[in-house]
């Protein structure tokens, strides 16, 4: 992971009122300018819930987090704002915080408090550098998506290899599976049709792959303030895992990192 500054603590600015330090961080990557932007307010205890919305919509980020002080047995408290509203949880604002108070506390993993609970981070070093983090999500509870038919219109495609269902996980994914990667990588925009059937949702496109092979999938975000489809998403990654083992038996127990 690249980052643009370094070597603060979390209570460094605590007495400074004309100032809001913040990190821009680029997650799944340790090249900077590449992965999945982030910013981060290490100390945001001084923002109403209004000014943390306003900032993360001058980010204009996919995701800005703001790290408070904690209210359980958590190290610290995050909450997650895109420009448009706040999310429970997601994936790389948890897993890119994880990273700045691991480093700021120097300790090998941290356990952050979110929406959706406490999630525990173990962080892995090289040189005293954090190269790496390794996160356990809540597994979460899936039904059917009610506007099946008018998402399957509103993707252009016929008919999806698995049942439509939600996830929620942060965001609420609805996950559709095609018959092939060349169907995956047709998608369209889906113009005003498509942003209807899924605001706030995320509509992850997918193949069902053979058992062990990875797949190729498309994670489309209309309404949620940032770029409208996405390469990476670990909020969406985790109940994908979870949809595509409902419904295939797999030989062995795997887990999602």
């Amino acid at each position: 992971m690249a980052a643009t500054w370094r070597g603060w603590k979390l209570d460094a600015w605590r007495d400074v009122e004309a100032t809001t330090p913040y990190l821009v961080l680029d997650v799944f990557t340790d090249t900077p300018l590449e992965g999945n932007q982030l910013a981060v307010f290490p100390d945001a205890g001084r923002f109403s819930s209004e000014q943390m919305q306003r900032l993360a919509r001058e980010m204009s980020f996919s995701e800005s987090a703001f790290v408070l002080a904690p209210q359980g047995d958590g190290d610290v408290r995050v909450r997650i704002f895109t420009p448009n509203h706040e999310l429970p949880f997601a994936g790389h604002p948890v897993l890119g915080c994880a990273f700045v108070v691991g480093d700021s506390l120097d300790r090998e993993a941290v356990r952050l408090e979110t929406g959706l609970g406490v999630i525990p981070i173990e962080l892995e070093r090289d040189d005293g550098r954090i190269v790496f983090g390794r996160m356990q999500q809540k597994v979460p509870a899936w039904h059917p998506y009610e506007r099946e038919r008018e998402l399957l219109a509103a993707l252009g495609v016929q008919r999806s290899g698995l049942p439509v269902e939600v996830y929620p996980n942060g965001p609420l994914h609805v996950y559709v599976e095609l018959e092939s990667e060349g169907a995956v990588a047709a998608l369209g925009g889906g113009g005003a049709g498509r942003r209807e059937c899924l605001r706030p949702r995320v509509a992850c496109s997918r193949i069902r792959p053979p058992v062990l092979r990875p797949g190729r999938s498309r994670f489309i975000f209309p309404g949620m303030g940032g770029s409208p489809s996405a390469s990476r998403s670990r909020s969406a990654r985790a109940p994908r895992s979870g949809a595509r083992r409902s419904s295939t038996p797999a030989p062995t127990d795997r887990r999602t990192r």
